[in-house]
């Protein structure tokens, strides 16, 4: 994903002539880390985000690169989410690791409870119009739905998009693309050895 912060950060710094040093100290950080953050080498967290937003009087969408217009958001409305590319820690999906960037979004468009947005790897759910590279806007919840999409680890593997469909204790996780095959489980006790469910799909933000 192609982060526009490390330049704007730089850009707006300059701006206000301020040095690496300076800006630390307003956001009680090391030089070495803002210099991290205008590197890409390191991603300033949601706090830090808001903090920067303040300081130079601008939004943090336009930090992010999701707009051009510099004009301030009451932080109300718009909230920062991570980006999830890697879900090998299915345990604690918010790892640093797992993390490739950062994504604003208006408060309203989320709910109540926790959420992350999840990078496509492939097109096995295409038929639901979610391809390779799109990001999905995922609930974290942990008891599926009959019928909607979820983001799934099938036998501790890497997590998957899958519609779940259940009859009795069978459980079908069924992609969206002739080329895929379902994944079956029947029973409690094999449902809880190799499946674990990460989250709702809720909605998609398509790659163009």
């Amino acid at each position: 994903m192609q982060s526009f912060l490390p330049k704007r950060l730089k850009e707006l710094r300059k701006e206000h002539n301020m040095t690496q040093e300076q800006l630390a100290k307003k956001i009680n950080k090391t030089r070495s880390t803002i210099a991290g953050y205008e590197t890409e080498r390191k991603e300033p967290d949601f706090d830090t985000l808001v903090t920067l937003a303040s300081i130079f009087n601008i939004s943090t969408d336009y930090l992010l690169g999701l707009t051009d217009s510099k004009e301030r958001y009451s932080t109300s409305d718009t909230i920062i989410i991570p980006v999830v590319s890697e879900t090998l820690n299915h345990q604690n999906i918010l790892v640093k690791e797992n993390i490739c960037g950062y994504s604003a979004l208006l408060s309203n468009e989320t709910g109540e409870g926790n959420h992350f947005y999840f990078k496509v790897k492939d097109n096995s759910m295409c038929n639901s119009r979610i391809l390779a590279g799109d990001l999905v806007l995922i609930k974290m919840q942990d008891n599926p739905e009959d019928g909607r999409i979820f983001l799934v680890s099938l036998e501790n593997k890497e997590a998957v998009l899958r519609r779940i469909f259940s009859k009795g204790s069978t459980y079908i996780f069924q992609p969206d693309n002739p080329v895929y095959s379902p994944y079956i489980v029947s029973g409690k006790e094999e449902f809880n050895q190799k499946v674990r469910i990460i989250g709702k799909a809720v909605h998609v933000r398509f790659s163009i």
